[in-house]
């Protein structure tokens, strides 16, 4: 109540020319003093800062001198009020030399030896990077060897072992593992604070031309397309937007390498929903200003299962909205990203799920992977807002089959379980996107092929057989199987494992197969060869398109028969004969096929090819 009389009565003027002391007491006990009158609208508004501004960054230089490092925490913990409380139309840093000098005296303290004088310098360095206190053009070098500085820091902090919150009777404190903990997520929180003020920095510069260094950039300026940590930041003028490709790719480099290791590695104690938050803004931030960058890190973030950590924390803070929307936007921009990706590689791949349906649905799920999957196991044939959550879970159990594969093995039994229940609830399953009609395709093969025997009897067997047949049902409905199939070793091996699969999709199954050769180079004929030798589900639909296959497809078959006989291991297959028998008996209805498509083609050349390679089998088959 009396900060306002004081205020009006010039006490700041006194104190700010006092601050020239070198008396170590005096100096804490005026920081202290003028950290009271930041809690006052009136110090700021009334131009108090302003006038002081460069008395307070020399006394906290001199305080660097001397032996407290209190004094220096008072000073830097001063600097950051100021620069956190300051209105934003008020300029506080009004010429470059004085941003200059702020920017030197939190890098001094960054880099002080006790831990509380870096952890300060860092929270007053994100206060530092609000727009209205950096000039135009910004000095991105500048500011990311601090950046840098503090990140690196990540690297000197003990490994939490135990929550920071949880201090029950002192036992931690004692120990000092506490005190250890605490220190580790202040740092971690406070310089991923930092990280995402520098990316908001840059996206609230985008379109001011007179932030933008390029602007102003000479013609000679050098451009880098792989940019170490530590380098300097340069670009090419004359390409437009190459200034924040190089920021942006400098500051997912940093995120990468340091910031989420450090956060991964103490995961399990961190309690600061904040950490992650300012983690997940980032990325966002990140892949809006620099989208090309999006699928090689959403494979890197889904290879360390990131994806599962971040609907954990749903679980974890549910009241959290700002946590909620952060997570839904990632994982949905990330999960529509390689789904993309993955069809873009695919001729005549069905469209990935609408993004707006693919986000409706994430923001349904929560929680570990073994509560969200059983969403499946709902009905929703009316209900959209539950259909969409059922097609986002069947991406994300596929996304993190293709990226973390061993993981996933181990869930195989609970999601067999669950899939098994979803395909018995729906017998219409017309609804699903072809895109996730090939992504449940892959899911059961996958799942059903972990399992022994022994736990694939453990369900019922009307269930398994109805779940079998209506998956069958909507496999048929679609016209173009080859969109849906894909390119799968392991659905390969499935639909040959069961007798009702291989004659009712066996057949398209291998068409397909065979007809994208160009995608797997000589590996499609090396799993067809090991199929010859040991199933004989796919032996008979191999030898049944030997007399009713294409042109095309015989050629392909030929390439695997021509491989298949020269293999040594061949002589010992125990169905040798058999398949001998079977394969001599189609000889020469083969040969007829070759050479009729090869007339009705009109091309000679592979009426030629075509003969020669049936002789060659046909040579080899009847030696052995």
């Amino acid at each position: 109540m009396y900060t306002e009389s004081l205020l009006d009565a010039d006490i700041t003027e006194f104190l700010f020319e006092a601050l020239a002391t070198t008396n170590e007491l005096l100096l804490e006990s005026i920081f202290c003093c003028l950290m009271v009158f930041t809690d006052t609208q009136t110090f700021f508004t009334k131009c108090h800062v302003i006038y002081g501004i460069e008395s307070v960054l020399r006394a906290v230089d001199l305080s660097f001198q001397q032996r407290k490092p209190s004094t220096i925490v008072r000073g830097m913990d001063l600097l950051g009020l100021i620069l956190q409380k300051q209105p934003e139309r008020m300029p506080l840093l009004s010429s470059d030399k004085t941003f200059t000098e702020c920017l030197r005296i939190i890098n001094t303290g960054i880099s002080h030896s006790y831990h509380q004088v870096a952890l300060s310098s860092g929270v007053a360095y994100c206060h530092l990077l609000r727009r209205q206190h950096i000039p135009s053009p910004v000095p991105y070098n500048a500011l990311l060897n601090t950046l840098e500085q503090l990140v690196m820091r990540l690297h000197t902090l003990p490994t939490m072992r135990c929550i920071p919150s949880d201090n029950r009777k002192g036992q931690h404190n004692q120990s000092g593992l506490f005190r250890q903990a605490q220190s580790t997520q202040q740092m971690i929180e406070c310089t991923l604070n930092c990280l995402r003020a520098v990316a908001r920095l840059m996206l609230s510069c985008m379109d001011d031309p007179t932030a933008n260094p390029e602007t102003f950039a000479a013609p000679t300026s050098v451009s880098v397309s792989d940019m170490p940590v530590s380098s300097s930041i340069q670009f090419d003028v004359n390409i437009p937007g190459a200034m924040q490709a190089s920021v942006s790719t400098h500051l997912l480099q940093l995120c990468d390498e340091h910031c989420m290791p450090a956060v991964i590695q103490n995961k399990q104690y961190l309690a600061s929903s904040e950490i992650y938050r300012s983690l997940l803004d980032t990325l966002n931030i990140m892949f809006r200003i620099q989208p090309k960058m999006m699928k090689l890190f959403s494979e890197k973030l889904a290879s360390v299962g990131f994806y599962r950590m971040a609907l954990e924390l749903k679980d974890q803070w549910p009241k959290n909205a700002s946590l909620q929307d952060a997570v839904d936007q990632l994982v949905s921009v990330c999960c529509s990203t390689l789904m993309t990706a993955h069809h873009d590689g695919i001729q005549n791949s069905p469209t990935p799920v609408n993004f707006t349906d693919l986000k409706l649905g994430v923001q349904q799920l929560s929680g570990p992977l073994g509560k969200f999957i059983l969403v499946l196991t709902q009905c929703s044939t009316v209900d959209r807002k539950l259909q969409a959550a059922q097609v986002a879970c069947i991406a994300l159990c596929h996304l993190f089959l293709e990226h973390d594969h061993s993981r996933m093995a181990a869930c195989a039994p609970s999601l067999f379980r669950v899939l098994v229940t979803f395909l018995s609830l729906h017998a219409d399953l017309s609804w699903i996107p072809p895109t996730s009609l090939q992504q449940l395709l892959s899911l059961c093969a996958t799942a059903e092929t972990a399992l022994s025997p022994q736990q694939r009897e453990e369900l019922p067997a009307a269930d398994r057989r109805l779940s079998r047949q209506n998956l069958l049902r909507a496999l048929e409905s679609v016209p173009d199987m080859h969109a849906i199939y894909g390119q799968n070793d392991v659905l390969l091996h499935w639909t040959f494992s069961d007798r009702v699969l291989a004659q009712t999709i066996g057949q398209r199954m291998l068409s397909d197969w065979l007809s994208q050769k160009s995608n797997h180079g000589g590996k499609h004929i090396e799993l067809a060869v090991k199929m010859l030798l040991n199933n004989e589900l796919f032996c008979n639909s191999f030898l049944g398109f030997l007399q009713s296959g294409t042109a095309d497809t015989v050629l392909s078959l030929l390439d695997v028969l021509k491989v298949f006989i020269r293999q040594e291991d061949m002589l010992a297959a125990p169905d040798r004969d058999e398949l001998f028998d079977a394969v001599r008996a189609r000889l020469p209805d083969l040969l007829q096929i070759t050479d009729s498509s090869a007339s009705i083609s009109g091309a000679s050349n592979i009426s030629y090819s075509f003969v020669d390679e049936g002789e060659i089998c046909c040579k080899a088959i009847t030696e052995h």
